[in-house]
C-alpha cells in the first residue's frame, strides 16, 4: 500500500439528481442566457488551454438534466422564531445520490477560499454535487447577523475569485443584488461563481470542470447551474424575509406585574465534529503504474480511495465503509482503512476483486464516512467487464 501513496497523490492533486426550482420560466431563461454569455466569453480566453487533456472517464449522458425543473411553490412563508442555515438547504431528495449536503461552520464551505472572513456569520448549509466527467457543482447558503455583513461577504467573494473578466450583473433578472463572476482558469479547468444577497442571507453557486466538455454541453451546464441558483434564491426569499435572522417578539400589554425571572446562564458554545469527503476515485495498476479508471475486469484488483477532511474530532476516530451496488442490489461491502499522504491529506482506502460473472455490468460504489454523529457520503459509478 505504501508504494501507492506517491502515485495516488498525483492523481488527486492533478486533478445527484438536483431538481431545481424555476419560480418563473422567463426568469430562468434570462439567467441561463447570462450564464451562457459568460461561458462563451471565458472560453474565448482559453486558447492557451486547447491542449487540456480530455477527461479520463468516457462521457456518460447526463440524463439527470431532463428532470429540470421541478417547481417549488413560492409564497409559503414558514413560521419561525429565527432563521438558520437549514432553511436555505436544497431538498434532500434532490441531492441524494449525487453528492452531499451539510452545515457550514465559520471559515468552512465550498466557497470559503474566496473570503477573508465570515464577519457576522451565524449559520450555513453547503452542497457538493457530482456531475462528472463534465463538472462538480457547488452550492452554499449562509445566514448573517444583518444585511451589512451579508453585503460585505458578497463583495469579498467577488473580489476573491481572481477572475480577469468583468462580472455580469443579474440583479434585474432575479430581483435581488446578484453577480455572475466570469470564468477563470484553475489547473486547466473552468470555474464560475454566482452570488446573490437576500436581506441578511447570501446564496452562492458555482462549478469547476473540463472546458472542452462544458463547451460541448453548455446548454445543460447553464441550465443546471441557473436552476440550482434559483432554488437557493427562492428558499432565501422565504426564509430571510424578515429584517433580522433572530426577530424579537413584540411585547404584549401587561395588566399585572410579575417578578422578573432569574437570568438563565448562557451555555458555552461547543464546536461540533464534522467530516466531509473531498475526493473519490477508483484506481488500478497498469504496467506497474497506478492509474485512475472507471472500468475493471473480472478478477482484477481495484482500490477505492476517498480523501476526506475532519474537524473538531477530539477523541473521536473517523471511520468509513464502502458498499457496491448493481442497480439497487447490494453485491459487496466492507470497511475502509485510513492513511495519509506525505502532505498530510487524509484518506480511506479499500481493495476489491470481483470474481462472479453475475457482477458484470454497471456498478456503483457508495462510500460513507462518519465521525461521531457527523456523516458524509459520495458515490462513484464504474463498469465491471469480462476479461
Amino acid at each position: 500500500m505504501k508504494r501507492l501513496i506517491p502515485a495516488l497523490m498525483l492523481l488527486f492533486c492533478s486533478g445527484s439528481v438536483v431538481h431545481a426550482a424555476n419560480p418563473a420560466s422567463t426568469q430562468g431563461e434570462s439567467l441561463r442566457g447570462l450564464l451562457a454569455a459568460q461561458t462563451l466569453t471565458s472560453l474565448g480566453r482559453m486558447s492557451e488551454h486547447t491542449s487540456v487533456i480530455q477527461t479520463m472517464r468516457a462521457f456518460r449522458e447526463l440524463a439527470v438534466f431532463r428532470a429540470f425543473p421541478r417547481a417549488h411553490p413560492e409564497g409559503n412563508t414558514r413560521s419561525r422564531t429565527n432563521t438558520s442555515g437549514s432553511d436555505l438547504a436544497l431538498p434532500d431528495s434532490d441531492v441524494s445520490g449525487y453528492g452531499s449536503q451539510g452545515s457550514v461552520a465559520a471559515g468552512q464551505g465550498p466557497f470559503s477560499g474566496y473570503h477573508q472572513s465570515y464577519g457576522g456569520f451565524q449559520s450555513g448549509v453547503a452542497a457538493d454535487l457530482n456531475f462528472e466527467p463534465i463538472l462538480t457543482l457547488y452550492y452554499q447558503g449562509t445566514v448573517f447577523s444583518d444585511s451589512a455583513s451579508a453585503s460585505a461577504y458578497m463583495v469579498q467573494g467577488l473580489a476573491g475569485t481572481g477572475s480577469t473578466t468583468t462580472p455580469t450583473d443579474c440583479s434585474g433578472t432575479v430581483g435581488v443584488p446578484c453577480q455572475i463572476e466570469a470564468f477563470n482558469t484553475s489547473g486547466g479547468k473552468l470555474d464560475l461563481y454566482n452570488v446573490a444577497q437576500i436581506n441578511y442571507c447570501v446564496i452562492e453557486t458555482g462549478y469547476q470542470g473540463d472546458p472542452t466538455l462544458i463547451n460541448q454541453h453548455s446548454a445543460d451546464v447553464t441550465k443546471v447551474l441557473a436552476d440550482t441558483f434559483l432554488v437557493g434564491i427562492t428558499e432565501a426569499k422565504q426564509a430571510c424575509a424578515s429584517s433580522s435572522p433572530n426577530p424579537v417578539p413584540q411585547p404584549q400589554p401587561q395588566t399585572t406585574v410579575t417578578a422578573a425571572p432569574s437570568p438563565t446562564p448562557i451555555p458555552t458554545a461547543v464546536s461540533q465534529p464534522s467530516i466531509s469527503i473531498s475526493g473519490l476515485a477508483l484506481v488500478h495498476t497498469v504496467k506497474k503504474k497506478v492509474k485512475a479508471t472507471t472500468t475493471l475486469k473480472l478478477k482484477e484488483a481495484g482500490l477505492f480511495v476517498a480523501t476526506y477532511q475532519a474537524e473538531n474530532a477530539g477523541t473521536l476516530t473517523p471511520s468509513a465503509t464502502v458498499t457496491i451496488l448493481k442497480g439497487s442490489k447490494e453485491i459487496a461491502n466492507g470497511d475502509m482503512k485510513s492513511d495519509k499522504f506525505s502532505d498530510g491529506t487524509t484518506y480511506f482506502y479499500a481493495a476489491f476483486k470481483f470474481k462472479l460473472k453475475t457482477s458484470v455490468g454497471h456498478l456503483t460504489a457508495r462510500v460513507t464516512v462518519t465521525l461521531g454523529s457527523a456523516m458524509d457520503a459520495r458515490s462513484l459509478n464504474f463498469k465491471l467487464k469480462k476479461k
